[in-house]
């Protein structure tokens, strides 16, 4: 009958084995998670990139379209404050031209209140012609 020492060294040399097969075991399935976790951290790091890019080309063309509008509005507001500028000289031309129109008017009055006779025939004659 083999001695408890024997088993013990047949046990040992046998667990010895096992042990170094599960280390090797343990040590490939480690660095297959490592492997794993690498690509995880690569298609995180890719899908990051992408999602920021979408998202700086998203906000890039709000503030585009903003702008766009902004100039718009700044071009709209510039053009009806010249028609105003324009309507506003019109204006001026006009009541100049009243004015003088009006001057002109009241001269002729006071020098046809002035003129009597021939020369008020003479006058309106001049003046049908």
């Amino acid at each position: 009958m083999p001695t408890n020492m024997h088993l013990t060294f047949i046990e040992s040399s046998r667990l010895d084995a096992g042990i170094k097969g599960m280390k090797e075991m343990c040590l490939n399935i480690l660095m297959e998670a490592e492997e794993k976790c690498e690509e995880i951290d690569v298609k995180c790091e890719e899908e990051y990139s992408s999602l920021k890019l979408k998202e700086i080309i998203e906000q890039r063309s709000k503030v585009k379209k903003i702008m766009e509008k902004r100039q718009a509005e700044i071009e709209r507001e510039n053009r009806v404050y010249m028609t105003k500028l324009y309507n506003h000289s019109r204006l001026e031309q006009l009541k100049a031209k009243n004015d003088i129109v009006k001057h002109i008017m009241d001269e002729v009055k006071l020098k046809l209140s002035r003129e009597r006779g021939h020369n008020y025939v003479k006058l309106l004659k001049h003046s049908m012609i």
